[in-house]
């Protein structure tokens, strides 16, 4: 006869309403990339609009290349301006120093550091064949014979790298006004912050000091421009009062794309206030390090998207004046707004609506949701939770079975009634727990034991150091000794006659 009280059960438990906390949510998403309407370039596959355009001007170039870029490293780019080079153009590169790299990529991103070597070796390669001049600067843009009638110019967020150009960035192209304007804001840069020349590899160089003519020079270039905002360290920081000017004079939602924000600027300030009074939507690249403070633009009332490999920067409302962008290579945090070069151009009219559709593309399929709290019934799939400073990746899931395999019970009258100790689950809906059920067996060496007044069809034994126990066969013996009110309050066995 086997044992009656080996049974199998299962038990289901109800997650759904457990809160996961603040986190980015993964969302059904669509492909990100789009054709941007001229004069705006995107990144996308094989670089994109932006990286095409780029080369052209590269390739079509005749006296002059200008080319400003934090990083460099790209197999295309650099064929092209070696090109160039031997077909008698005169390539002038400004790039960052290694200090100002290392501010930027101190992160957990190995890529980063990948692109970085890959910057210095073509920067080598390129050190005989141009003029190459490192400094602070994190502007990203290139211009061609800025003298001529066929000169060309593109203003990016992304780094000249092939990496950048594949993701989620922007470019425009320019106008003749535009193009002039920033090839003096070029110069001002060459001659005014570039502290040291590539002459050959591996091996920088003092560059020569500054006149004072240049050096007035740069002044009035950098105050007096019209087009672009820069930051430009200890002469002007005209971007971040631009940021500022929009934030204040926004008279509907904000839509900001950004990589980096952090709290150390004037601007945060600025933003926080718009956030009280106005819809702020926020599309950034869920980092680590941002997390913080994306957490406290949340709180107080802005909605926030996560859209991977983001590196575009930019910001776009409605002011009294119609639609407003400004498309820049800063993020927005002091060392972009204060200590850097920077470049942000003003966009009115058809460019900034143009500007307005790709954010609203990108929004529409951003792959990441922050929130503050959701229930686990709320949500199935990815999510990422900071942890000292990373993250910790999960997944929801619907159901899931855990058998626990055979659960003693030391008291068949708590059979009905036994569960096991469930062990806490975390990111599922639904747990189905399963387990055997193991009724304790009688002792051996026991002795039939009475106990006056009680019915004798029930079985009580005393086995080793005086333990009392009541045993039985199958079911009916178990009900008819749990409606015995006369029961000693010992534990029940199973004992096989």
């Amino acid at each position: 006869m086997s044992n009656p009280f080996v049974i199998d059960k299962k038990f289901t438990v109800d997650y759904r309403d457990r809160e996961i906390g603040p986190a980015w949510f993964a969302c059904e998403a669509g492909a990100w990339e789009i054709e941007a309407s001229t004069p705006i370039l995107s990144g996308g596959e094989k670089g994109g609009s932006l990286k095409s355009m780029v080369l052209e001007i590269i390739r079509e170039s005749e006296e002059i290349l200008a080319i400003c870029s934090f990083l460099i490293s790209d197999g295309d780019l650099l064929k092209a301006i070696l090109e160039a080079s031997d077909r008698g153009v005169r390539v002038y590169i400004i790039t960052a120093s290694k200090d100002r790299i290392a501010k930027d990529t101190s992160e957990e991103e190995t890529w980063q550091k990948q692109m970085q070597m890959e910057h210095e070796k073509m920067l080598n390669s390129l050190c005989s064949k141009t003029l190459l001049r490192d400094a602070q600067v994190h502007a990203k843009f290139i211009v061609s014979d800025p003298k001529s009638e066929q000169k060309r110019g593109i203003l990016s967020t992304a780094n000249f790298t092939t990496e950048a150009f594949l993701h989620p960035e922007l470019g425009i192209v320019l106008n003749d006004s535009q193009i002039i304007e920033l090839f003096s804001i070029f110069s001002a840069a060459w001659w005014g912050l570039g502290k040291r020349e590539l002459l050959q590899p591996n091996l920088l160089s003092d560059a020569r000091d500054i006149l004072p003519s240049v050096s007035n020079e740069i002044t009035n270039i950098t105050k007096n421009l019209k087009e672009f905002v820069v930051t430009y360290p200890n002469r002007t920081t005209s971007l971040r009062k631009e940021i500022k000017r929009l934030f204040q004079d926004s008279t509907e939602s904000i839509f900001i794309a950004i990589y980096g924000l952090s709290d150390d600027d004037s601007t945060f300030k600025s933003l926080v206030s718009s956030v009280g009074k106005k819809d702020v939507r926020l599309l950034v690249r869920p980092r680590p390090k941002t997390t913080p403070i994306i957490d406290d633009l949340k709180l107080k009332g802005a909605e926030v998207r996560g859209l991977d490999f983001l590196h575009a920067k930019v910001i776009c409302t409605r002011t009294e004046r119609g639609i407003e962008a400004l498309l820049m290579t800063a993020n927005l945090e002091k060392i972009s707004l204060q200590d850097g070069f920077e470049v942000g151009i003003k966009l009115r009219g058809k460019a900034a609506k143009d500007i307005l559709k790709v954010l609203y593309h990108w929004w529409n399929n951003a792959n990441w949701e922050y929130a503050d709290s959701k229930k686990l019934g709320e949500h199935l799939g990815a999510y990422l939770v900071l942890n000292d400073r990373e993250f910790e990746k999960h997944e929801v899931e619907e159901t899931k079975p855990i058998p626990l395999g055979e659960q003693p019970i030391e008291d068949l009258a708590s059979l009905e009634s036994f569960k096991p100790k469930f062990p806490d689950v975390r990111d599922m809906q639904r747990v189905v727990f399963s387990w055997t059920t193991q009724p304790r067996q009688l002792p051996k060496k026991c002795k039939p034991h009475k106990i006056e007044d009680l019915d004798e069809s029930i079985k009580v034994w005393k086995c080793d150091k005086n333990r009392i126990y009541i045993s039985v066969s199958n079911q009916e013996e178990l009900d008819r000794v749990l409606k015995t009110p006369e029961k000693p309050k010992v534990p029940i066995v199973y004992h096989k006659i």
